[in-house]
């Protein structure tokens, strides 16, 4: 392939992603609804989150800081496994329902992901464990309040990758290897959760995501959820 057809290809994704990116985000577009984020919740969460860095480390079980979510395995309850993998040890323990799972997401005109693959590492939106040591993770805030400026940084390349050219996180967010991943910590079932963005091509991560469950055979541990945009004019059929 040449450069020129290169460039053109870049050039013709970036404007559908620009489009698309608009289409998806009322905001970037100039039709936002302030009551929806107003600048009281904005302040509020400002404090919130002033009020957990202050707190962090005082209740009764002391600092909860660790490097990676391996560092876990310093507590009674986990280990790594034999390929440096967190598993929990409490075999007691009854097993946990998460309710709010994602698969890999591919959307716009993103190739479309092998939801069936199995890779040897999953990345993670806050991917602790992908650097030794691993991140800095404070227990006793918002998980969220564990990204880096360089995380977030990273987080909106990979968002925008998801509408264009593909993500390669996105790639190892599958269906097998998520019952991998629950059960060494002990999660008997996962709710499934799409997200419909309202773009107006490659929208239909519920349909997919429900398709490949099924064809999984895993429907009995990954539970379905399904999305439906607010503003979509076939919402209530």
């Amino acid at each position: 392939m040449s450069r020129s057809t290169t460039l053109s290809r870049r050039e013709l994704l970036l404007g559908l992603a620009g489009g698309l990116a608009t289409a998806a985000l009322p905001g970037c577009g100039g039709e936002s609804d302030p009551s929806r984020y107003t600048a009281a919740d904005i302040a509020g969460l400002a404090r919130q989150r002033q009020t957990e860095r202050i707190s962090s480390g005082e209740g009764p079980f002391g600092a909860h800081r660790y490097r990676g979510y391996r560092g876990l395995a310093e507590l009674p309850w986990f280990e790594l496994d034999s390929q440096g993998r967190l598993r929990c040890t409490v075999e007691d323990l009854p097993p946990a329902i998460d309710v709010h799972c994602h698969l890999g997401m591919s959307m716009g005109v993103a190739p479309e992901i092998d939801l069936h693959a199995r890779t040897d590492r999953v990345t993670h939106l806050l991917d602790c464990d992908a650097r030794d040591p691993g991140c800095e993770l404070d227990l006793d805030v918002y998980i969220n309040a564990n990204f880096t400026e360089d995380d977030l940084r990273e987080l909106r390349k990979g968002a925008f990758a998801q509408l264009v050219w593909g993500s390669d996180a996105a790639t190892t967010q599958t269906i097998p290897n998520l019952p991998a991943e629950m059960d060494a910590t002990r999660v008997g079932e996962a709710l499934i959760l799409p997200i419909a963005f309202g773009l107006p091509v490659g929208d239909d991560l519920a349909e997919r995501w429900m398709a490949a469950v099924d064809k999984s055979g895993a429907g009995r541990r990954l539970l379905r959820g399904a999305s439906v945009h607010p503003r979509d004019p076939d919402r209530v059929a």
